[in-house]
């Protein structure tokens, strides 16, 4: 239940040029935040029996490999990649641009890449990772990443102005520019698809990511329907590892911390890349959640 009624506070301008002021319904790319959506639907894979958590990946997917180094390690699994703790490398081992054979491209690439760590040794920030789960998913529901998890989870939500490619933004929403600051004045970056749908490519407002808030303090429920079960919103938001040494906290998809010591939050950012930065935190105790987006790197007030 969300405790205290939702507010909103925008500042300074999405498009400078223009003197457009920033909205409520104003479409910023949410760059990592994409990952918890992305970490939700493996999870509602696993809910439907199409996945296991702990079977190796390769056992779903045939044509994934990597060249390994450490004989003794455990196979890499969905419940490794979710915490950040397969060893992967953080992104593909060579350039691939935006086409439609992209994520064949990124496949491939693993070929060339090594394992950083043997599996579940330490935290590895990988974006590839959650890049193969769009292929997992894409293979278990028979339909393309973005086209499914914009009619079966953000919509169902309520979020008509979220989705994974621009050309599905909404004709009549204004979307951010991102800015770079640089010698007292504001360089505009052109805010493109990337490959990486899944691990960052999500473009929302603050008016759904509000809704995604709700989705998330009502324990998966939407208008009578329960959309992922409770218990598993709890495995995800449970730390994977107590091992001290950890850079980051991490649950499955979600990170994790402990405000002055005992207050539990669970939360994501994303980027800052071409510009524009996101970060969304929620005090699970308190039933309070934030979602804060800017278009200036310099850390300048722009919102």
């Amino acid at each position: 239940m969300i405790r205290k009624p939702p507010g909103k506070k925008h500042l300074g301008q999405h498009i400078s040029k223009k003197g457009l002021s920033a909205e409520s319904n104003t479409v910023y790319k949410v760059w990592s935040v994409a990952k918890v959506f992305t970490a939700i639907e493996t999870m509602r894979l696993v809910e439907d029996g199409l996945v296991d958590l702990d079977t190796p990946f390769a056992e779903y997917l045939l044509d994934v490999s990597i060249l390994g180094r450490f004989p003794d390690s455990a196979p890499i699994s969905i419940c490794s990649i979710l915490p950040h703790r397969a060893g992967l490398p953080r992104n593909e081992c060579h350039w691939i641009d935006f086409n439609e054979h992209a994520l064949a491209g990124l496949i491939e690439s693993l070929e060339d890449c090594r394992q950083a760590y043997p599996v579940n040794s330490q935290f590895k920030y990988s974006n590839i990772g959650f890049d193969l789960l769009r292929y997992l998913i894409q293979e278990m529901r028979g339909e393309s990443f973005p086209d499914y998890l914009r009619k079966n989870l953000l919509q169902p939500i309520g979020m008509e102005k979220s989705t994974f490619l621009r050309a599905q933004i909404p004709a009549q929403l204004d979307v951010a520019l991102g800015y770079e600051y640089f010698k007292r004045n504001y360089f505009p970056y052109e805010q493109g698809d990337i490959t990486g749908f899944p691990s960052g490519n999500l473009c929302s407002t603050i008016e759904d990511m509000g809704l995604f808030a709700k989705f998330i303090f009502r324990r998966g429920e939407v208008n009578g329907e329960q959309m992922i079960k409770p218990e598993t919103l709890d495995e995800m938001f449970t730390e994977q590892s107590s091992d001290k040494r950890n850079l980051q906290p991490m649950g499955l998809g979600w990170k994790t911390a402990y405000i002055l010591g005992y207050e539990r939050m669970i939360w994501h950012d994303g980027g800052a890349g071409e510009g524009i930065g996101a970060v969304v935190p929620r005090s699970w105790e308190q039933g309070l959640a934030r979602f804060k987006r800017e278009n200036d790197r310099s850390g300048l007030p722009f919102y």
